[in-house]
């Protein structure tokens, strides 16, 4: 058994009176006092997150405001609090892919009378801890601590626990993710890593918080629920061209007058956020709505890029986004996805998935731009990994995938990845690239059968 892995006694005495007696630990280990040293594996302008020097459960970590706040709300404005929870959540996705982990706790201890700096402690639950032996009791320290100190735990076989991981999401990568059989006959398959989901705030600090708080302006007690989804919460956001995709629960459709209101924040955020301009996407839809997707067309009010705000009719063409909010969505703002969206089964999703894909189909008839055509390549890429395995990928997870198993049109997959990100000026050939492309989604229509 390594030192890290050994319990020590602690002193529970010495620590009350440097506790009580000494200066903030937090504020001195910030100063650099060696004396107050820990192990920082993340830090930015406004926080900080440091191992633990006196770990309870392996992995345990603290996360706290740079500045010296105590109340654990009342020192801070509702922005400040959603960077550090924000924060909070991204700490607790790393840790649990390194640490084995059954549940993760996290909450907020301290004293007015001793450690006053108000912080959060991170801690991974070990699997097959008795349940008496959970919760506050398996963070007493008077059950004696892990050993070495402020060095952490030993480091555990895959990714290390680092400030990349937590600090630079983009250069970090999940193990691969095993696809499981979507049907009988279907194989299974590894998909390429993808970037694990970014912090939800960590893109832009105060967007989804302006948005929320307009949101909340604008519709006042009819705002239920705004969930956010979509590649900044499953993973392979790109900053410089992925979408925001939000979904805004009602409790009745967008009147005349929120629709203009609605109309002129949305128009405003994009002003005063130039590099989000047409890359936010919400969904505004009546509780009532959903319930009935399936069966009638209802109401929704929808802000999407390339297309002004508006009005339009929605019913079953809308369950595949309505399974993702539902499965994987993040709640911004109300009850869980779960009590605001019915039931959708994996056969439902599936079956969606195929009626997409012929749309996609019919699409390829006419000519497109390259702007399209890559849009319609990984699309397509997607909805066929998503059809075979039953989970879906994200869009560069896909393209990956479907450039191994079909090496023949790998080189197409890259230039739909390449024409993803260019600028209008870098586009040229689009006609001549289209059969290419026409021929691709023709192919992989007929993977589906």
């Amino acid at each position: 058994m390594s030192e890290h892995q050994q319990r020590r006694p602690f002193d529970v005495g010495a620590y009350v009176e440097r506790s009580t007696a000494g200066p903030c630990f937090i504020c001195e280990m910030l100063a650099g006092d060696p004396d107050y040293a820990h192990h920082i594996i993340y830090e930015d302008e406004t926080a900080v997150a440091f191992l633990n020097k006196y770990p309870i459960l392996y992995g345990y970590t603290l996360v706290a405001p740079r500045h010296h706040r105590e109340p654990v709300t009342g020192d801070f404005t509702r922005e400040e609090d959603l960077v550090l929870q924000g924060l909070a959540y991204r700490l607790g996705e790393a840790l649990q892919q390194v640490v084995p982990t059954e549940r993760l706790y996290i909450l907020s201890l301290g004293s007015q009378q001793a450690n006053s700096h108000v912080h959060w402690h991170i801690v991974p639950l070990p699997p097959g801890i008795p349940l008496e032996q959970q919760q506050l009791e398996s963070l007493d320290p008077l059950k004696e601590v892990l050993g070495g100190g402020c060095a952490g735990p030993a480091p555990l076989s895959g990714p290390s626990f680092s400030k990349a991981k937590v600090g630079s999401p983009e250069e970090s990568a999940r193990s691969p993710l095993p696809v499981p059989t979507a049907a009988e006959g279907s194989s299974g398959a590894d998909l390429p890593a993808q970037r694990p989901c970014q912090d939800l705030l960590s893109v832009e600090p105060r967007l989804l918080s302006r948005l929320l708080d307009q949101m909340e302006r604008v519709l006042d007690q009819d705002l239920i629920g705004l969930y956010l989804y979509g590649s900044l919460v499953t993973g392979d956001f790109d900053p410089e061209i992925s979408d925001l995709d939000l979904l805004a629960v009602t409790a009745s459709d967008i009147d005349a007058q929120q629709f203009e209101a609605l109309d002129d924040m949305h128009n405003a955020i994009a002003a005063q956020n130039p590099q989000w301009e047409g890359r936010i996407e919400v969904q505004y839809i009546a509780a009532s709505a959903l319930e009935t997707f399936k069966t009638q067309r209802s109401q929704i009010a929808v802000i999407s890029p390339g297309e002004p705000f508006h009005l339009k009719q929605a019913g079953i063409d809308w369950l595949i986004n309505w399974y993702l909010v539902r499965e994987q969505g993040r709640v911004l703002f109300g009850p869980s996805p779960q009590t605001v969206i019915p039931s959708i089964t994996k056969e439902e999703f599936l079956q969606a998935v195929r009626e997409q894909a012929r749309h996609w189909v019919e699409w390829a008839n006419q000519p497109r731009d390259q702007r399209g055509q890559s849009y319609a390549i990984l699309t397509m890429c997607r909805a066929l990994v998503a059809y075979q395995s039953g989970e879906q990928p994200s869009k560069n997870q896909a393209a990956l995938w479907m450039q191994e198993r079909f090496p023949q049109w790998s080189s197409l997959i890259e230039k739909a990845l390449v024409w993803r990100k260019a600028s209008d000026d870098e586009l040229e050939g689009h006609e001549a690239t289209f059969p290419e492309t026409a021929a691709f989604i023709h192919f992989l229509d007929e993977q589906f059968d």
